[in-house]
């Protein structure tokens, strides 16, 4: 058996993906605290982890609890980084990690 590993990938907690009527999304904290759906293309998951191949770029925050609540534009706060890489960014953004299959 043959494992990749792929540097840099881009990965959020699986649980930030959300599937509506036009496909899969997560929730996007925007400037502000407002939140924006992003439609994503999601990749394979490991750990809880899912890489994102389309659709986020580094640095964005994602919601990952509690987006049965949301509309475009909800007002969020922000209450603690949800971080499973293992070198995870402080502030809790979506990071940048290892990848590697399960």
């Amino acid at each position: 058996m043959s494992l990749d590993v792929l540097r840099g990938a881009l990965t959020i907690p699986s649980a930030a993906i959300q599937v509506g009527p036009d496909g899969k999304f997560a929730w996007v904290v925007a400037e502000g605290d407002v939140v924006q759906a992003r439609p994503i293309t999601p990749g394979p998951t490991t750990d809880g982890r899912t890489m994102i191949t389309l659709g986020l770029v580094e640095g964005e925050r994602v919601v990952v609890s509690g987006q049965y609540k949301l509309r475009q534009n909800s007002k969020v706060t922000v209450t603690s980084p949800v971080n499973g890489c293992q070198n995870p960014r402080k502030d809790g953004a979506v990071a940048q990690c290892d990848w590697r299959p399960g």
